[in-house]
């Protein structure tokens, strides 16, 4: 139970889901948040951020779907974090800080690797997954999600991951949505545990060059949202630079004159 004087909490974005196609620049999108960053990573996006200062990458892989090592290789390193006993950022001029960012790239293929420890734990590696292993596989998507909000929340830092997309018919009205692409039924509620979903997107511009976007409001097949108040709503745009760091830093300075306005 917590009791709180609306007028006091700052606006703040403090987790987000960045959903896009490959390509989208999801991977990038972390690297704009403040830094030192922790990347947990699936998949070998993290070679898009090689060079950049203030990022520490945790890779895992499972070569072989039949003796998966990922999933519990990832549990281990997760909790090192959570229990505090990750080792400080080096920056290259010596300089030692805890991290300011979690990212988990992409929950997709976590998902994935979480769905083949159970199949191997339960010896149903070339089978369909149960339902029961579908509720398994929920519920540790669920308590990874509130462990990892509820530990950056206390240290005041940031909350981020990526995910791919998938089209999911309505089956009541028929209608076409685009849905973090996740094994399990987590997928159709995911954006609830974040203060932001956002889809990145990789245009093209008449000149041929690609123009990268992060949306903030949903078309009609999207679920983008933010959870900003109504006043401050304006100061993100509804399609705005895939920058975390500027967003926030103008909604820093719009709230900061928006005080000082009712002062």
């Amino acid at each position: 139970m917590e009791t709180l004087d609306l007028t006091t909490v700052a606006p703040r974005i403090q987790s987000v889901l960045a959903l896009g196609m490959e390509g989208a620049g999801k991977t990038h999108f972390l690297g704009t948040f403040p830094k030192p960053v922790l990347v947990y990573s699936f998949d070998g996006g993290y070679r898009t951020l090689a060079g950049v200062p203030g990022i520490r990458a945790k890779v895992f892989l499972d070569p072989d779907r039949r003796r998966p090592k990922a999933a519990a290789e990832f549990e281990v390193e997760f909790r090192t974090y959570v229990d505090g006993k990750e080792p400080l950022y080096r920056w290259p001029d010596g300089k030692e800080e805890p991290f300011k960012t979690l990212a988990i790239d992409p929950l997709s293929f976590w998902s994935m690797a979480e769905m083949q420890r159970i199949q191997f734990t339960n010896h149903t590696s070339d089978k369909k997954m149960t339902w029961d292993e579908y509720e398994v596989l929920k519920k540790r998507g669920i308590d990874l999600l509130n462990l990892g909000k509820r530990v950056v929340e206390e240290q005041g830092g940031y909350f981020v991951a990526t995910c791919h997309v998938k089209s999911d018919k309505d089956e009541d009205t028929g209608q076409l949505w685009f849905l973090p692409d996740m094994a399990g039924s987590i997928r159709e509620s995911i954006g609830s545990h974040f203060d932001a979903v956002v889809y990145l997107k990789a245009e093209k511009k008449v000149t041929g060059e690609k123009e990268y976007q992060m949306h903030t409001v949903g078309e009609r097949r999207e679920r983008a949202r933010l959870r900003l108040p109504s006043s401050l709503e304006g100061d993100v745009k509804a399609i705005d630079v895939p920058e975390f760091s500027v967003v926030q830093a103008r909604l820093t300075e719009a709230w900061a004159k928006q005080r000082g306005g009712t002062a």
